[in-house]
């Protein structure tokens, strides 16, 4: 009996050992996450500053008015969509024409003359003339087009946007 005591002790304490050593490795991971993860919100808040600077050269193009692009401090993109919509129906009243712009797939945002203006699918009111249109959606590249708006006549678009990323995953188990 007392040599199954001898054998059962160092066990038990061999397990306790290890156990309280998981334990401690656990607690420094979840320590170490959560030091990753907030260096990892500074880092995202740095990127989208970047990325947003970048995005709106890229959208603003030579001779082009530069894009708005809310800030924080600023109104929403819905609130500065619409407030470019309304300047365009506004010019072209009276003598503008109407164009409906689709998106396959749907919700791109469209762009006139650099100026967003709404997700499609959209009708717009232009000014007589022509009108650079470009629809923008993640994943996909941008669609670019000129249209011409007419007096009293109504045109309609339709972009078929390209998927940007076509990937194929193949998986092996040996």
């Amino acid at each position: 009996m007392k040599i199954a005591h001898r054998l059962l002790l160092p066990g038990i304490l061999v397990v306790l050992v290890e156990a309280v050593f998981v334990l401690s490795a656990y607690g420094q991971a979840a320590v170490e996450y959560g030091a990753a993860a907030s260096k990892s919100t500074a880092m995202t808040s740095q990127a989208a500053t970047a990325l947003g600077s970048r995005v709106q050269s890229a959208f603003s193009g030579g001779q082009r008015t530069p894009l708005k692009i809310p800030t924080a401090a600023s109104k929403n993109l819905d609130a500065v969509m619409q407030e470019n919509r309304q300047k365009f129906e506004e010019k072209g009243k009276e003598t503008g024409g109407t164009v409906h712009v689709e998106s396959v797939p749907r919700g791109a945002t469209i762009a006139v003359d650099g100026q967003p203006v709404g997700y499609s699918p959209l009708d717009l009111k232009l000014p007589e003339g022509k009108h650079q249109l470009e629809l923008t959606r993640p994943d996909f590249e941008p669609w670019r087009m000129e249209v011409t708006a007419s007096p009293q006549e109504s045109t309609s678009v339709k972009a078929p946007l390209k998927n940007r990323y076509k990937g194929v995953v193949t998986i092996a188990i040996n």
